[in-house]
């Protein structure tokens, strides 16, 4: 067979990246290279890639072995320990902006902004199904699986939620907001899926019914932005446009609290596993940890230069991932708020 040559596959790679149309032109004579033709193209293997696209979310698989990051070019692995990223694109698919493993480890949701939401086999990075958009022109910012890994909640920029259920390739529509739904959650017994959304409401749904069971309104901000459950399903924590973090009772929809700190849109949050700490992040690039008995701040931490795009605990709760559209994530130390490590190169 014929040999992998790696520097003249990298030169086309740099071609199309540009999108530069090049069919006329003349190979680059590097000495060395391989010519690729229409006989040997077969046997190129791709190493590496130039650029990763922009960052749009972060999950961490629940062995806690690798963190997987959504970008506008597909889904990236990163080793969890040392978050260096592998040098081959794992998942391609465009536009990736909602991204969750299923708790079993074995599949991975990302949705996109056609409407789509694909469901992938972790082993492999196959194509498992498809759910096709009920309107195209909608964004599908979110999804969530639930604790038995058989339903993912979806929520579009059209208002919609939907569940899916992977074993029959069946959805159920949720209607009732009236804006874009900006974050979905299951409750942890997974009898109920919450919903956020820019009408200023906190809707609870019935998985098994589709019923809505629960409404409580935030009249006093611009717009609901993301949403964490405590572990326990307690309480609410909702992260507002303008007036910060407002902590709800998840059985009366009372407001119990009101984070301040951050300047401008929360957009995501994240538990640590045994439910002490909230982390927060935002437009304002900063990164809050709260204490969630005292609802005093923990600590900020700093280094980010542009929006958070993505929150998520280690599975013992001791260390923070994060990514950002300052194209790089962040592994934090939560006992002492300080960065451990930091991967560049997203854009």
């Amino acid at each position: 067979t014929m040999p992998k040559r790696v520097l003249g596959v990298v030169c086309l790679i740099a071609i199309f990246a540009t999108g530069i149309q090049m069919a006329a032109a003349r190979p680059p004579q590097i000495q060395g290279a391989a010519v690729i033709t229409p006989d040997n193209v077969t046997d190129v293997v791709e190493l590496a890639r130039l650029g990763r696209g922009t960052i749009n979310q972060v999950a961490l698989s629940p062995d806690g072995a690798t963190v997987a990051v959504a970008t506008t070019l597909g889904v990236w692995a990163h080793d969890a320990a040392s978050i260096a990223v592998m040098p081959i694109l794992w998942i391609e698919t465009p536009d990736v902006l909602g991204l969750a493993y299923s708790p079993d480890g074995t599949q991975l949701a990302t949705s996109n902004g056609q409407g789509e939401v694909m469901l992938w086999n972790v082993e492999d990075g196959s194509l498992i199904a498809t759910l096709s958009a009920e309107n195209p022109d909608s964004l599908i910012h979110v999804v969530a699986f639930s604790p038995d890994s058989q339903t993912v909640a979806i929520g579009g920029q059209d208002g919609s939620v939907r569940l899916w259920n992977v074993a029959s390739n069946e959805a159920t529509l949720l209607n009732g907001h009236t804006a874009a739904v900006t974050d979905v959650k299951f409750m942890p017994d997974g009898s109920q899926v919450v919903s956020v959304s820019n009408d200023l409401t906190i809707r609870t749904w019935d998985v098994v019914t589709g019923t809505e069971v629960a409404n409580y309104a935030i009249e006093d901000d611009k717009g609901l932005a993301s949403l964490a459950i405590s572990p326990d399903g307690s309480l609410l924590i909702v992260g507002g446009e303008e007036a910060g973090i407002h902590i709800v009772s998840a059985a009366t929809g009372e407001r119990l609290a009101i984070l301040t700190g951050h300047i401008g849109q929360v957009n995501r949050l994240a538990f640590s596993p045994d439910g002490s700490v909230l982390a927060s992040g935002g437009i304002d690039q900063i990164i809050r940890l709260w204490d969630v008995t005292t609802l005093g701040e923990i600590a900020e931490l700093t280094g980010h230069t542009d929006w958070l795009r993505g929150l998520v605990f280690s599975p013992d709760g001791s260390q923070l991932y994060s990514v950002s559209w300052d194209n790089s994530m962040r592994l934090w130390d939560v006992a002492t708020a300080a960065q451990l490590e930091m991967v560049q190169g997203y854009t």
